[in-house]
């Protein structure tokens, strides 16, 4: 009989609970075999019934094991191609005999399957040969993992066994390429002599080169063959090689198009790829007018420009304009040919060739639009003549331009305007039958055709679902009327009967071609008026909005993707479903704002709903191992009968969907025999997605003193909910004091650690000088003796602690295990992490001059500015400025082997530096909040006493910004040299300020990182909002001093002694509120204030920007398009941001020359 370790659980009305039942097992090859148990539920509610149930329960115990002996890692199968056969050598057992028959076996590579095609086993080496075929893997990713699966059928058991990078496939894939990035190029004010273009170019394997064609397409100008100036390396998946390549060439300075092509070519010998792109050379125009109907009322309407002759194609669009709440335009255009789309009144005209080369800079209302949605409509707005040999129309749709073209492609979808006269009239119209006639003379003012229609005036379109496509060479109004026909030929009509008519005569109404009946046109009373505020009959929200309210959007929405949590790596599908609510066919187009293209893709950008349709869409969501953590918004933009709808999205891209599980050792007892057994309990539980987890378990004795490894043991535990390893570890320690247990969970690349503590004492006789000591005690009074011999334990172990630099009373399960990788415990090998949210009640870091502060700090702002948290610092050193600039410090660098980095660790942060000069500056905090950028104000021309006034003007400007509440860290202050602000050092006010600061914002997820040569001087004020305290080497009596009272001697002896860059760290929360020291891994960024030089050309240029800032914000007060221009000044600043001066400058240039014209 076994007793559950959970004896009782409870179980409300209509509720469910699970318990889970788990086994351990060992290698004693006497438990193999088939179990039966019977679980026994009691009910301890006396009235219920039954009293008790009993499960049965029947499981399996067998040692079956599946391993792959060919090929490995170290000796894979190589240069692999799809549909090839490989033959894969398996060893299987149960227990210690081969298992040589009833298995089916499963081969995956790189997740795909490969097919067997035989499976044999090999009596001789005692091993499976299996051959399958190679399969194709999307992608070719070179490097694959080889997965076998073993089912044996005869004990029911599936096993598998994987090999990373076993695998290895030729590269039978070309290079690859995204689009072509390019700029139009205004001949008027571009100066630059040189014309710059990129693209981005993947291979599997290695690109081997990349060149270019570029050729003007209006004379022979071209350049056959040109190189790339420069190429950077990508972070890619696969460890595919993925770079971006720019070129640049001499301006040719003619006007025209240049078509681009660039090719690409791999080291393995792969056929060339290309990919094509484009750009032109232009003068510009000015389209300005009013998008309205003859009575003024707007219409709304989207304009796509495209390259001409180009078919529409996305490679060609060049503008994109939406007119929707202001009936004006004023557009730039260049002066050239275009194909130009427009989708108005849920209808599309394309006019093709239209020409834009004029001698004039500008063209104004060349667009003049009239539409008539129904019969109603037209019976009432115009006066139509119609050709004999149609019925009335029951549409309209006026259309005229000053533009020169070749031709225009009309798309009309009548459903609407069908349904309605079937529906409201009775009219029996055959939709095969619906004709276009075309009045030649349109007075667009009266809305009146001035000329006398005939059969000749019908165009030779006919509909198709109801919606016609045909092309005109010129323009004007056309109208949809159903044509009458006998036979094949046209005939004269009779007008359609009256619906009552229809009821009472036999065979009464025509309809289609003609027929008995009394003609039947609705008199003035009973045709609708638009305007006197009464929705009648004919009339809706798109043909008389003043008395149909326009309808929110015309399609009903509804879709499962809004705040999305997703990991790196993961790949979710979502859908998006719409419905039409109108009576005609709705088209409706799709796409995805700019800051969710990277992560979203749908399975369709345009869909086309019938009447009371309902369509969906997927929604495909990927999350790439190497996208940056954070959170992504934008929006799904929906456009349908010129409208528009968005849905918000938001992802927050969290670390990799790895397995969470945690990992606890519990040690039996914490004082031990150096000849004793170490007893422990390891608990493993799984955190995340219920799966079974295979999990490597190291063991790790080390000496705390030294960091020394005494023992090592290694072993393994399966993970599906909680595993419980019970273990003991003889020990052969020769020397007493303080060791470490580390317990190690490895899965894959994830790894957790826990650690406990204990002690090493010898027995009391087993020591020499206890045994001295005895006799000594024996010689003396109990009592006196005993005093003297603690006392003298007392000075001996006081003066061994004096040899140590560091102190080790340290807890490792009362520590971080996670967050900010800031360094290591000082004098061991394990890392030291700092919880972010603890950042939000704030850090003093002080020390000597040249003790490390402002490195000590920047390692919190390089962790903060890595998890996207943005950084401000106000600097009078100008010391922060070195963030901009990766690290070349050969002393840090030296030691970046010790903390685990890497060359891949250099970087820089992108940011800005501004210079004050004025203590009372103008500062809008919230423009410098950008996630993972840093922003640097430079206070080192402020004279003396103004460092004070400018940090209470700081925090006060905080103040009048409006915060939400957070618990989380979101932004980093930092201030640095603040022992300035005391009294001593001619401060004011501004200690005052930032005693308020530490006070209140914490509320908002705001953390001050304060560096300052003293500590001791911060008033219980200040010190008392700010929770960590980080002193480093310092030579000051007062902080000495304070350290000893708050910490006692052993600490303050040892902070004189510390090493630069390694510091007294103390936390309320951290290791029970003791104290520890921590040394800090190296800056990842430079850690010296850049060059003078530089420093002016950031002043210079940051001013260049704020001009032009706000030149543009002008320009869009003034409705003059400006995206172009906001898309520049974003590469400039993004450049400056880098430290890319020559970047930065070629931008900003191009933007004063092209603003300076307007």
């Amino acid at each position: 009989t076994k007793q559950a370790n959970q004896t009782s659980i409870s179980v409300t009305s209509k509720t469910k609970k699970t318990v889970e039942i788990f086994y351990d097992t060992d290698n004693n090859s006497l438990i193999i075999g088939t179990y039966n148990y019977t679980l026994k539920i009691e009910n301890l509610d006396e009235s219920a019934t039954p009293k008790s149930v009993e499960i049965p329960i029947r499981f399996k115990i067998i040692n079956f094991t599946v391993d792959i002996i060919s090929p490995k890692k170290e000796d894979p199968l190589k240069k692999v191609s799809p549909n090839q056969n490989l033959t894969i050598e398996v060893e299987s057992k149960e227990g210690n005999v081969p298992v040589q028959a009833d298995i089916n076996w499963k081969i995956l590579i790189g997740g795909e399957e490969c097919i067997i095609t035989d499976s044999y086993f090999h009596t001789t080496h005692k091993i499976w040969f299996i051959t399958c075929t190679a399969p194709c893997i999307t992608d070719n990713p070179i490097k694959n993992n080889l997965e076998v699966i073993g089912n044996y059928t005869k004990k029911e058991v599936v096993l598998s066994d994987v090999e990373e990078e076993a695998i290895i496939y030729k590269d039978y894939t070309s290079p690859w390429f995204s689009n072509i990035h390019t700029y139009f190029i205004d001949n008027t004010s571009y100066t630059l002599p040189y014309i710059i273009f990129k693209v981005n170019v993947t291979d599997n394997k290695e690109i081997d080169s990349v060149w270019a064609t570029v050729n003007h397409t209006g004379s022979n100008w071209k350049l056959d063959r040109i190189y790339p100036i420069s190429n950077n390396t990508l972070p890619a998946e696969n460890d595919f090689d993925k770079r971006n390549f720019v070129f640049n060439f001499s301006n040719p300075k003619r006007i025209g198009d240049y078509d681009i092509i660039v090719y690409a070519n791999d080291t393995e010998g792969n056929p060339v790829s290309s990919k094509k792109g484009w750009f032109d050379i232009y003068l510009p125009i000015q389209m300005t007018g009013n998008l309205t109907n003859p009575d003024g009322e707007k219409i709304n309407a989207n304009f796509t420009f495209y390259r001409e002759e180009k078919n529409l194609a996305e490679l060609y669009k060049m503008h994109e304009f939406s007119i929707r709440d202001n009936k004006t335009y004023n557009w730039t255009l260049h002066k050239r040919k275009y194909d130009v789309d427009v989708d108005l009144f849920g209808q599309k005209i394309i006019f093709y060739d239209a020409n834009l080369d004029l001698t004039e800079n500008e063209i104004k209302n060349p667009f003049k639009f009239d539409y008539f949605g129904t019969y109603i409509e037209i019976s009432n707005k115009t006066e139509v003549n119609k050709p004999d040999e149609t019925h009335v129309p029951i549409l309209g749709f006026v259309v005229d331009t000053n533009i020169n073209l070749s031709k225009a492609r009309l798309i009309l979808d009548v459903t609407d305007a069908y349904n309605y006269v079937v529906e409201k009239y009775g009219w029996a119209i055959n939709p095969q039958h619906l004709r276009i006639f075309k009045c030649h003379n349109w007075n667009y003012i009266e809305r009146k055709c001035n000329s006398d229609l005939t059969s000749s005036d019908i165009l030779n379109a006919t509909p198709e679902y109801k919606k016609f496509n045909f092309t005109v060479s010129s323009l004007s109004a056309f109208f949809v009327a159903e044509a009458c026909y006998s036979g094949s030929s046209l005939v004269p009509c009779t007008p359609y009967s009256k619906p009552e008519e229809k009821k009472e005569t036999s065979g009464g109404t025509s309809g289609g071609g003609g027929g008995g009946g009394q003609s039947y046109i609705p008199s003035k009373e009973e045709k609708a008026i638009c305007g006197n505020n009464v929705c009648e009959i004919g009339e809706n929200w798109q043909n008389c909005p003043n008395d149909c309210p326009i309808e929110k959007f015309p399609l009903v929405i509804d879709t499962n993707i809004g705040d999305v949590r997703v990991f790196r790596g993961e790949l979710k599908t979502y859908w998006l479903s719409m419905k039409n609510k109108l009576y005609k066919n709705v088209s409706t187009t799709l796409e995805i704002t700019e800051g969710l293209r990277d992560l979203l893709s749908l399975s369709t950008n345009k869909l086309t709903l019938q009447p009371n349709e309902t369509k969906k869409l997927d929604i495909y969501l990927t999350v790439f191992t190497n996208q940056s953590i954070g959170t992504y918004a934008g929006n799904i933009i929906i456009r349908a009968e010129g409208q528009k709808q968005s849905i918000p999205v938001t992802i927050r891209v969290l670390e990799s969907a790895a397995p969470i599980y945690s990992v606890k050792v519990e040690i039996a007892s914490k004082t031990i025999n150096p000849k004793g057994t170490l007893d422990f309990i390891v608990k493993l539980v799984n955190l995340g997605e219920r799966k079974k987890y295979p999990l490597n378990l190291t063991y790790i004795i080390k000496y705390q003193k030294t960091n020394k490894i005494i023992e090592e043991l290694k072993t393994n535990a399966t993970l599906e909910t909680t595993t419980i390893v019970r273990e003991s570890l003889p020990l052969n320690i020769t020397e007493e004091g303080s060791y470490t247990l580390e317990v190690w969970a490895d899965y894959k690349e994830k790894s957790i650690m826990d650690v406990a503590t204990f002690e090493v004492v010898k027995p009391l006789f087993e020591s020499p000088l206890t045994v001295g000591l005895l006799i000594l005690a024996l010689a003396m009074a109990v009592a006196v003796g005993g005093t003297y011999i603690w006392r003298y334990y007392l000075l001996w172990r006081k003066e061994k602690e004096k040899e140590e630099r560091y102190l080790y009373p340290l807890d490792y399960r009362k520590v971080p295990r996670e967050g900010f990788k800031i360094g290591k415990f000082a004098g061991t090998d394990n890392y030291c992490y700092y919880d972010p949210k603890d950042l939000t009640t704030h850090i003093i870091v002080a020390g000597a001059t040249g003790a490390g502060k402002s490195v000590s700090a920047s390692v919190f702002a390089e962790e903060a500015l890595d998890k996207k948290i943005p950084v401000i610092v106000f600097d009078p050193t100008a010391q922060w400025t070195g963030f901009v600039k990766p690290c070349r410090d050969n002393n840090l660098l030296s030691k970046y082997k010790k903390f685990d980095m890497g060359d891949f660790d250099i970087k820089s942060y992108p940011g800005l530096i501004y210079d004050v000069e004025e203590p009372d500056f103008k500062l809008n905090i919230k423009e410098f909040i950008n996630p993972g950028e840093i922003t640097i104000f430079c206070l080192n021309k402020l004279k003396s006493g103004e460092y004070d006034e400018a940090v209470r003007n700081i925090v006060a400007s905080i103040f009048r910004e409006s915060w939400e509440e957070s618990s989380e860290l979101k932004l980093v202050i930092v201030f640095d040299e603040v022992h300035r602000l005391l009294e001593k050092y001619g401060g004011h006010g501004g200690y005052v300020a930032l005693e308020k600061a530490a006070r209140e914002f914490r509320k908002w997820g705001i953390g001050i990182i304060m560096c300052s040569q003293v500590l001791a001087d911060f008033k219980e004020a200040i010190a008392g909002n700010v929770l960590t305290e980080l002193q480093l080497n310092t030579k000051s009596l007062t902080d000495i001093d304070k350290v000893k009272a708050k910490y006692g001697e052993q600490y303050s002896e040892r902070i004189a002694r510390m090493g630069v860059g390694a510091g007294l760290m103390q936390y309320p929360k951290y290791n029970d509120g003791k104290p520890f020291f921590v040394e800090f891994r190296p800056t990842k960024h430079n850690p010296h204030k850049i060059r003078d030089d530089e420093l002016v050309l950031y002043k210079k240029y940051i001013a260049k920007l704020k001009v032009i800032e706000e030149k543009i914000k002008k320009l869009k007060e003034r409705n003059v398009y400006t995206e172009d221009y906001e898309v520049d000044f974003k590469l400039a600043t993004n450049k400056l941001k880098t430290g890319n001066f020559r970047m930065a400058e070629i931008y900003i240039s191009s933007l004063e020359n092209s603003l300076e014209k307007i």
